[in-house]
């Protein structure tokens, strides 16, 4: 059915654009597993047009074995870009994690060098769509 082909040609465009990193990062999040996410914003103040140093620095690189860490964040626009994952509110519960990622080296590299720098606690897991691709695409359960 045209239904059917549009989908193909769909999960096929999203295939040929993932990065094996990508696809990993995805795979961490198909079981439905949310992740912390934080963002350094400049400035202490909250303004719409208030400016991020660093976006979408995540726990899920290390827990799904991403060769590149230091893309994590890009790694994350991207896929949300794709509409695979959905960021949302912090994580209740989950303070230590997002107190170990604000130990990573980039993440402190980045408050370091940011005037008045106010971290942002936000999550990251798999859209509808994510949900979707990863159920016709993915690996088929063992």
């Amino acid at each position: 059915s045209c239904r059917e082909e549009a989908q193909q040609e769909l999960h096929a465009g999203i295939l040929d654009a993932l990065t094996p990193d990508e696809a990993r990062l995805l795979a961490g999040f198909a079981d439905g597993t949310a992740y912390p996410v934080v963002h350094v914003a400049e400035g202490a103040a909250v303004t719409l047009s208030r400016r991020f140093a660093l976006r979408n620095a995540c726990t899920a690189g290390r827990a799904t074995g991403v060769t590149l860490l230091d893309e994590v964040p890009h790694y994350l626009t991207r896929l949300h870009h794709l509409g695979l994952i959905e960021f949302g509110g912090p994580l209740e519960g989950r303070d230590d994690e997002y107190e170990l990622l604000q130990t990573e080296s980039r993440v402190r590299a980045v408050l370091r060098q940011t005037r008045s720098p106010r971290v942002v606690r936000r999550s990251a897991r798999l859209s509808g769509l994510g949900a979707r691709f990863w159920e016709r695409c993915g690996p088929a359960p063992t």
